[in-house]
């Protein structure tokens, strides 16, 4: 009971921060899900999904060899879509202090064997990045109302794939540096 108690007056003294589409959430659903605020994509952060697109500032979300051509452009942030560890990639943000976002819309949404195998790659991609000394921020990405996730139930995503609660709590309660001024 006690450790319950000091869990909920330390998060009543940290401000909690998610990202979600455009238009998805509004002040009612920010103050109910426990967040200090859910910043919203190309309105309050920009967002690249080409590597012809201006990628400088951003949160680039992709998968493949555009990936390698955006950290060479300097994002704020980079979601790989499928989970898959490339390791000059995660070389590479490391070295330019590129954060790597792990959004879980694409994983809550999913069902049976490919939910699994998502969590599986993402736990796996986490782990490697932590290794590898690059920050990891969690963020719901949700797509619509009905796929935002409270501040609790992204910190419980998290710990599923391997953050430990200080660090999941950590990375909620900071925004990725430099994405919103």
């Amino acid at each position: 009971m006690e450790k319950s108690s000091n869990l909920k007056s330390r998060d009543e003294r940290l401000e909690f921060f998610d990202i979600a589409h455009a238009g998805v959430a509004d002040d009612a659903a920010c103050k109910a899900l426990g967040f200090g605020r859910i910043l919203a994509m190309e309105k309050d952060i920009s967002v690249s999904r080409l590597a012809s697109d201006k990628i400088e500032d951003s949160i680039f979300i992709g998968r493949g060899d555009a990936l390698q051509i955006a950290a060479k452009r300097r994002p704020k942030a980079i979601c790989i879509t499928d989970f898959r560890i490339d390791r000059s990639l995660i070389a590479a943000m490391r070295d330019r202090e590129i954060a790597l976002c792990i959004g879980f819309n694409d994983i809550i949404s999913s069902v049976g064997l490919r939910r699994q195998a998502m969590l599986y790659m993402s736990s796996r991609l986490f782990d490697y990045a932590r290794k590898k000394d690059v920050e990891v921020a969690f963020a719901s990405m949700a797509n619509s109302k009905v796929m935002l996730l409270s501040y609790v139930q992204l910190i419980e995503l998290a710990k599923l794939i391997g953050a430990d609660d200080a660090y999941a709590r950590r990375s909620l309660s900071m925004v990725t540096p430099g994405l919103i001024e």
